[in-house]
């Protein structure tokens, strides 16, 4: 399968949205960006990425749960269950 570089573009272009909106706006900001990744990129591994990099800036262990890679486990959890639900999709289209 070849991808076109107008493709390779427009997602370097999206990584670099994700990879500010993590460091400047609130977390939540980029989560919801990464979400919109899911569905707009096939095989979206960078939300994976995005976990690790949150988790590294800003991870703090939660008392309760004790996981030093919360937002990793999300991230991982998102990309997992966002694979079959993309099929499922009735307008689903990757870039």
């Amino acid at each position: 399968m070849s991808i076109s570089p107008k493709t390779i573009f427009q997602r370097i272009v999206f990584d670099a949205a994700l990879l500010v909106s993590a460091l400047m706006f609130p977390l939540w900001c980029a989560l919801a960006l990464a979400f919109v990744g899911l569905f707009l990129f096939e095989q979206f591994y960078e939300i994976v990425l995005l976990g690790l990099m949150i988790d590294a800036v800003y991870g703090v262990p939660l008392p309760l749960l004790h996981l030093p890679a919360l937002y990793t486990i999300f991230a991982s959890a998102l990309f997992l269950l966002a694979l079959p639900l993309r099929k499922r999709i009735r307008y689903y289209r990757a870039i």
